[in-house]
């Protein structure tokens, strides 16, 4: 935003693509924990279906990279969920990780986003608490009157930017992106 409001990038409109983080599951854990489709509060019951080795008997979330933040460490304490965050080496290997929980046929539980090609695999969305403006930094706002991070991810927006010269100096691709949806 201070970039727009700066006039150093101009907003060249809506892209089209819907974004959203949030934590997925997949089939598998859907069948050994239905409740799974109803929210959050499932994973207080059946979250050890997630669990390994190193985490049992919490179950295992897997996570961004760590240098990515703590938010879902964080969330994980805000909403007392019996489960431990696994950060992931990279996104590449946050990715391998998925699809081998796939093809092991093995309940998967991971943070992700949208859009991304990985979506090819059936990762479901799970309900979380609703998200208010303040909750990943005041611990007033949300479910848990003690900690930050006791809701969903904040919504985002996938934007379309350009250098402000570019309707000038190109008018053409200028016109081109602005129409461009993906």
């Amino acid at each position: 935003d201070p970039y727009f409001e700066s006039g150093q990038v101009v907003d060249m409109g809506p892209s089209g693509a819907e974004a959203m983080e949030a934590w997925y599951y997949n089939a598998k854990a859907l069948e050994l924990c239905p409740g799974l489709a109803d929210g959050w509060e499932a994973l207080y019951e059946c979250g050890e279906i997630f669990a390994d080795a190193e985490t049992h008997p919490n179950g295992r979330l897997v996570d961004y990279p760590i240098e990515w933040g703590t938010r879902n460490v964080d969330r994980i304490a805000a909403l007392d969920l019996p489960l431990v965050s696994s950060p992931s080496g990279s996104e590449g290997a946050e990715v391998a990780e998925i699809i081998s929980a796939f093809e092991r046929d093995e309940p998967l539980l991971a943070a992700f986003w949208e859009p991304h090609w990985l979506h090819e695999y059936d990762l479901i969305p799970i309900t979380l608490p609703p998200y208010e403006e303040g909750c990943e930094t005041d611990p007033s706002v949300g479910i848990n009157p003690d900690m930050i991070m006791d809701c969903d991810f904040m919504p985002t927006r996938l934007y379309k930017s350009a250098w402000p010269g570019m309707v000038e100096k190109w008018p053409a691709a200028y016109r081109l992106f602005v129409n461009l949806e993906i």
